[in-house]
């Protein structure tokens, strides 16, 4: 099964929530994201450990 792009589900979920994200926490598949340039932002993967904020690591 391959991951859908960030670049498709990015503009999608924030249309769909109204809001317009800042980070993602998203599975380890989506370590190498390839969200568009309108969407740079930081991309946090479960079991990651470091460079985390501290609102992340709650």
């Amino acid at each position: 099964m391959t991951a859908i792009p960030l670049a498709a589900v990015i503009p999608d979920m924030q249309r769909i929530i109204g809001y317009e994200t800042q980070r993602i926490l998203a599975d380890a598949g989506y370590r190498g994201q390839n969200a568009p340039q309108s969407h740079k932002f930081r991309v946090f993967t479960a079991g990651q450990k470091r460079r985390l904020t501290s609102a992340i690591k709650r």
